[in-house]
This record gives structure tokens, sequence and C-alpha cells, in this order.
């Protein structure tokens, strides 16, 4: 699918963007009861529309619903253990197997007590050094390579591993439970051997100690999620001709941009993402922009919080007005209502504006404004193209 010439493309992510009327704010959405005079211009005088990011009533993760917005199959998504690894920087070849992983606090029956060790990084740099050297050489002659992130959370790497993989969670999910390792499998072996390995190590660190005499819980086990196999795919640059550049801060956001063929900019702090995006505007045909503090209100069920972090990034992306020659998408990647504190099936808000972009009737940016929009409703992969087409840069079908 090949593009005619036209406005650049800019798609403002914002995390977890949806919610449901809340009581406290006279039932409306923290989206609703947001103070948002950039994009309720960008309302007045674009179209707005709502989707969902696999179907009604269906909740996506994350990494899923990035994949679907950056135009891939829902049977093309290779799971979040590859996309985490790519968000790190790490290369990786076709056959490689990856996790995702939180380093945990267990008790010494490997019942999970805190799935994140308390959200402390401290020595989990030196005892993930402790860690390569302990899995490596192993019974299964590959080279497995963990890498700490930010936090409690990193990335796992079997190379060459090859095949298929069909592995369940080597985490309960809930704290309180103890892990139950899988069996009968050559995967269920490696991660057994993984498992093991890590919570002899660990128990042991010298670097435990010091967490614990810094009153910090100690890292003392891994847990394993997102098994995948990596297989690269068509750049999204090859299918449409849109040399692309993703602005994020966290590994997930920038390994779906990578997924992707895009070229990628990890920047930490949200008054600097814009910023980046303008000075690289002359370069580039798509522009991705995500931020990230509304998912985690809506995950902590702080209202407010939320309501807070849209105004925010409403006075952040104000000087994108100032662009001429753009189409502007604003919505986020799934659902994610205070009351319920997890990703929700309902829809999701877009907002299109820019050159071409038509004006609906609506006067401010909102999920309910956007069930009555012009640009009707929608479904993941429609979001981009809908985009694509406001422009004026689809070829039309069938010549």
């Amino acid at each position: 699918m090949k593009l005619l010439p036209g406005p650049q493309l800019i798609m403002v992510l914002i995390d977890g963007l949806g919610d449901r009327p809340i009581k406290a704010l006279e039932n409306r959405t923290p989206l609703e009861a947001a103070r948002t005079p950039t994009m309720d211009k960008m309302a007045r005088e674009g179209t707005q529309g709502v989707y969902y990011p696999l179907g009604p009533g269906v909740p996506v993760g994350s990494g899923v619903a990035h994949n679907l917005l950056f135009e891939y199959d829902i049977e093309e998504y290779e799971g979040r253990g590859v996309l985490e690894v790519l968000g790190m920087g790490v290369e990786l070849k076709k056959g490689d197997l990856c996790f995702r992983v939180n380093f945990a606090t267990f008790n010494n029956r490997d019942v999970v007590l805190d799935r994140r060790a308390g959200r402390a990084d401290k020595d989990l740099d030196e005892i993930t050094l402790e860690l390569n050297k302990a899995f490596n050489p192993n019974p299964f002659k590959k080279e497995i390579k963990l890498i700490h992130g930010f936090g409690h959370r990193g990335a796992l790497i079997i190379r060459g591993w090859g095949g298929e993989v069909d592995l369940p969670e080597i985490d309960p999910q809930i704290e309180g439970m103890a892990i139950e390792l899988p069996e009968g499998t050559r995967e269920a072996e490696l991660a057994s051997f993984i498992f093991k390995t890590a919570r002899k190590v660990m128990s042991d660190s010298v670097y435990n100690i010091k967490r614990e005499k810094a009153a910090l819980k100690p890292a003392n086990g891994l847990l394993l999620r997102g098994a995948s196999i990596y297989k690269p795919l068509e750049s999204l640059e090859a299918r449409t001709g849109l040399k692309s550049l993703a602005i994020a801060r966290e590994h997930l956001y920038l390994g779906a941009a990578r997924f992707a063929g895009m070229t990628t900019i990890q920047v930490d702090k949200d008054k600097d993402k814009v910023d980046k995006l303008m000075k690289n505007v002359h370069n580039y045909d798509f522009f991705f922009l995500h931020f990230k503090k509304t998912d985690t209100a809506g995950h902590d069920g702080k209202y407010m919080d939320k309501k807070k972090a849209i105004e925010e990034i409403d006075a952040l992306i104000k000087p994108l007005l100032t662009l001429d020659n753009v189409a502007i998408v604003i919505t986020g990647d799934h659902s994610t209502p205070c009351e319920l504190k997890t990703h929700s099936g309902d829809a999701v808000p877009a907002l299109f504006w820019g050159l071409n972009v038509p004006a609906d009737e609506q006067v401010k940016f909102g999920e309910r404004f956007a069930r009555r929009g012009g640009a009707g409703q929608m479904h993941g992969g429609d979001v981009l193209r809908m985009l694509m087409n406001y422009a004026g840069r689809m070829v039309e079908y069938g010549l």
C-alpha cells in the first residue's frame, strides 16, 4: 500500500486514554472533565470517532494494541517479550526467544510476596551480572542473556532457540501464590532451569543483603512472561513508504516501533518529547509520540491524576498546531477505566485534525463527543489508515 504525496502524519498516543463516567467528576470521564484548550480547538476544526483495538468488549494488552495501530494484523503479533527486548535497543536475529522479566520477591517456598521487588532498582545491574554468569554455559548449549531495564523490569534472550513456543507465564499475576513450573517440553525445561538457577543465585547474592540493609525488599527471583520468538516482518516504511520516527520513554513502546522498522528516540521527560519532534520535523513522514502517565493513573484508580495528566499533555502538544503541512490524530491504545484499574474492551476516542481533515459538529474532545463524531466507529488497524485518508494520501483501490 503505497501512498500519495501529501501532509506529514503525526499520531499522539495518550496511553490508556479511554475511561468511563465518574460520579465525583459529575459523571464525566477524566478526558471530558479536563481543561483542554488545545484539543478542544482541534475538536472544533477537526473530526472525531471511536475505535475498538481488536473488537467491541475485547480488552487488549499494550503490545497488541500498538501493533494494530501500526497496521499489523493480530496474526503478526509476536508477543510482548520480543517488543520489550527490541525496546532496550538489542538487535535480534530470527529465532531468538525473548521473555519480559520482573525482578520479584519470594519466600522460601517460591510464593510470590511482591511481583516488583518494591519497584526499587538498587543493585539490580550487579545481580544481573551474577545471573548471566550462572546461566552460561547451560545444558541447552544456547546463550542466555538477562538485561535489566527500568526499575523492576528486565528482559531475557535465548539466542537461536528457533521453532515455535507455547509456554505459560511463569508468573501467577497475583501475590500470595506459589510458582507452578511447566513440564513436558523443551521450553518447559528451559524455563525451569532459568527460574531455579535465578532463585538460588539471587537468594545467595550479597547484593540482596545490601538491599535488605537499606530497608528494601530482596530481589530474589525472576518472573517470566510474554515468551515469544522473533520473526522479522516487512517494515511500515516498506508497506506504506512512510519514513517514521517514534518518540517514547518506555521500552515496550519503543520496541513496538522498532518491530515496525521505525527510527526511535528514547526521551525520559514528557516536556522534551514535542521539542524532539519539532527538531526532526523535516526528516520524517510519520511521527509517533507516546505519553504514559494517563495509563498509570488509570491502573492506580486515580481519576484526578489522570485528568491532570491529560491537561499537561494538552499544554505540551500546543506547538504542533503551528505546523502547516500536517495531519494529526490524538488517541489512546486502549481504555483503562479508573474504576476497573485495568484495561477494558471499551471504545477509545480518536481526534483527527490538520490539513484536508474535515470538521464535524463536535466542540470538545471526549468519549461522548467522539461517539457522535464524523469518523464513526473503527477498529485498531483503521486509525492510521483513516489519518492517511483524511490527509488525502490514500490511493484509490482498484486502480
